[in-house]
Order: C-alpha cells, then sequence, then structure tokens
C-alpha cells in the first residue's frame, strides 16, 4: 500500500505539472534529479525518525516523573494513614484492612 507522502506527491506532481517540467530536461539531467532526490528524501526520513525517537523518548520521561510523583505521594499518604491509626490505636482502621493472614494475627 502506498504511504500518504506518496500519494500526496502525486497529487502535488499532478496538480503543478512538476512532471512536464521534468520531461523536458535532458536526460542526463533528469537522472542527476531522480538521483538527488533519493539522497534527499533517505536524509529527510532518518532525521524524521530522530525526531520522532527524540519525542517518543520525551514522552517516556515525563511518564515516568508523572509515576514516580504519584507513587511518592500514595507512599505518603499510607504512611500518614498508619500514623494515624496508631496514634488512634485503630486495629480496624482502613488501612490495616487489605493484611491478611499471619501479619493480621501479629497486629
Amino acid at each position: 500500500m502506498a504511504t500518504a507522502g506518496f500519494l500526496g506527491s502525486k497529487i502535488k506532481a499532478k496538480t503543478s505539472k512538476t512532471m512536464d517540467w521534468f520531461d523536458g530536461k535532458e536526460s542526463v539531467l533528469q537522472e542527476q534529479l531522480v538521483s538527488l532526490a533519493r539522497r534527499r528524501a533517505d536524509v529527510l526520513r532518518k532525521r524524521k525518525k530522530e525526531i520522532e525517537r527524540g519525542v517518543d523518548e520525551e514522552i517516556e520521561g515525563r511518564m515516568r516523573e508523572v509515576a514516580q510523583a504519584r507513587t511518592s505521594e500514595s507512599k505518603k499518604q499510607v504512611d500518614k494513614d498508619v500514623r494515624k491509626a496508631f496514634e488512634e490505636k485503630n486495629v480496624d482502621a482502613a488501612i490495616f484492612q487489605e493484611i491478611h493472614g499471619m501479619q493480621q494475627e501479629q497486629l
């Protein structure tokens, strides 16, 4: 299946009469132009991939930062809840409801 870039280029070539201009050039110049276009397209594709890779890395980094912040906030909240339960000597506090088996018996 053709890429969107290829289809877009084909449409632009038809509407701007690029092929008419290209056909008016000598065959040696046509080969040079095609060769230049191929090299340039390769450079542009590589640059686009590098930019996309950089964007992906930035997004992943920001997502890690957010996850760490959430983890830190939840740990702080758990610590507060545990301290409060111990201060009130409340073994039935919601924070302890997740503790099972031997751990609950030891409390």
